[in-house]
């Protein structure tokens, strides 16, 4: 089971201890953003976290181009009403995704990441996630405090083989605990929906536990044979 990573880490985010921070305008040159980034080989920049203005969708798409190995991105403070189009072409090693807080209305070009794994999207205005479908890699989904009212883009999710984690609270759809209750049987996959176990994910676990308790049986005995033999030595010695 993949674990979520709740929205609010993005608040917590230690620039020194993760990855460095840089900030994109339309004016930003190589020289600069080599500097930002601490290093003059782009290529070997595998996380990074952006911020970048409005008005500089072309830097950030720029940006992104001369960062073709970045598996985690994080965009911080970023306002991409448009979608992931802003990103261009060539992110194509992107495993993690986060786009907390950025006025997203649609998550148009996020095909372009055929490897993600891992799609932070909280807090914007999407109600749909059907494109979704399209991530074959796709564990983690987390559209927490937006504003899906219906589960019919969700049930395009089953098409995600490898989908275990699903995060849908704060939106509408969350209202109707009919919708919600349906939503295991749709997408029997998930192991997690909003931070509790689905029936999948309880199957998961009792297989995974189970060799432990064979093995904590196994050691319970093996002790008590252990004292067993030790309790005939000393009655021997005695």
């Amino acid at each position: 089971m993949v674990p979520p990573r709740r929205a609010n880490e993005e608040e917590k985010e230690d620039a020194a201890d993760g990855p460095r921070l840089v900030h994109i305008t339309a004016a930003t040159e190589l020289s600069e953003l080599q500097r930002q980034l601490g290093t003059a080989r782009l290529e070997a920049v595998r996380a990074v976290s952006l911020t970048s203005e409005p008005e500089s969708a072309g830097g950030l798409s720029w940006a992104l181009q001369r960062l073709p190995r970045l598996q985690e991105l994080r965009l911080l403070r970023t306002a991409l009403p448009g979608g992931l189009r802003a990103f261009g072409s060539g992110l194509f090693q992107l495993r993690v995704l986060w786009m907390v807080g950025c006025q997203l209305t649609t998550l148009d070009g996020v095909c372009a990441l055929p490897r993600l794994r891992e799609l932070y999207v909280a807090r914007n205005q999407l109600d749909d996630v059907s494109v979704c479908s399209c991530l074959e890699q796709l564990q983690v989904l987390d559209v927490e405090d937006n504003q899906l009212s219906e589960s019919v883009s969700l049930m395009f999710l089953r098409a995600c083989s490898e989908l275990c984690t699903l995060e849908l609270r704060g939106n509408p759809l969350c209202s109707d605990r009919t919708q919600l209750q349906q939503l295991p049987d749709w997408l029997p996959q998930l192991q997690t929906l909003n931070g509790e176990l689905t029936e999948t994910g309880r199957k998961l676990l009792r297989r995974l536990q189970r060799p432990a308790l064979k093995v904590n049986t196994w050691m319970a005995a093996a002790a008590a044979a252990n004292a067993g033999l030790e309790r005939k030595r000393t009655g021997e010695c005695t």
